[in-house]
């Protein structure tokens, strides 16, 4: 199933917008959850209690937090989401390629080029998928082998003489150190500290020293790792700025 957030202050617009969706979903035989927002604010939540979208349609000129901004932080939340944009206004459509956008629609929306944007969104959307999937942890559990998605880590903590991968359904124990870890996971997860390594999606904020994660813990970035970090991390959100 796909998932797709449509957001818009414009009540009529999200109506018209998601009939279409919907038609254009059942034309091509694939299975949809459209989720309506009315604002930057209520999509951004949504993401923080680790709800699924894979395709989100934003209008940029919306009362508080605009369009781009709004895309930006998703972003942060979700860097595989797709996302596509809708405005009244045919100027703003420079600032939507600076988020990498799938395109962008001037409204009042064309059925047949909002159905030519949606079938952009779907290809970008499962061949981001597959990259992911394809993008596995071999790890040893219980004495098991098991194939960890990296894209569903969430952080991984050192206990001891053990590491613990965590991710939203489960916590795996295995005896491998963070050293190790750390040469195998990809470029997304970064190391914290000697005893953590993070997801960069998970990060809420970066400050004085300091990570704080979406689980509401926050840890001190090692010396020899802030620099980098900071650095990695600025370049995720420099833009929004």
């Amino acid at each position: 199933m796909i998932h797709i957030g449509l957001c818009d202050d414009d009540k009529a617009s999200l109506k018209i917008i998601s009939t279409y969706l919907q038609k254009f979903m059942n034309e091509f035989e694939k299975e949809v959850w459209i989720t309506l927002f009315t604002n930057g604010e209520e999509i951004i939540r949504y993401l923080d209690e680790e709800k699924r979208l894979d395709i989100a349609f934003l209008d940029i000129d919306m009362a508080g937090k605009k369009g781009i901004q709004t895309a930006y932080e998703l972003k942060k939340r979700n860097r595989q989401l797709i996302i596509a944009f809708l405005t009244g206004h045919a100027e703003y459509a420079l600032e939507a390629f600076e988020v990498e956008a799938a395109g962008y629609l001037v409204k009042p929306v064309n059925e047949r080029k909002l159905k030519r944007l949606l079938v952009k969104s779907l290809k970008e959307a499962a061949a981001e998928q597959s990259r992911m999937k394809l993008s596995s942890l071999t790890v040893t559990d219980e004495n098991i082998k098991k194939k960890i998605q990296q894209n569903k880590i969430l952080y991984i903590e050192k206990n001891r003489n053990q590491s613990l991968i965590y991710t939203a359904e489960h916590i795996y124990c295995v005896y491998e150190s963070m050293k190790s870890l750390a040469e195998k996971v990809d470029e997304f997860l970064w190391q914290i500290n000697q005893g953590l390594i993070v997801n960069c999606s998970y990060i809420i904020k970066i400050e004085k020293g300091k990570v704080w994660l979406k689980n509401g813990l926050d840890y001190t970035i090692g010396r020899r790792y802030l620099k980098e970090v900071k650095g990695k991390y600025f370049d995720m959100t420099k833009t929004q700025d």
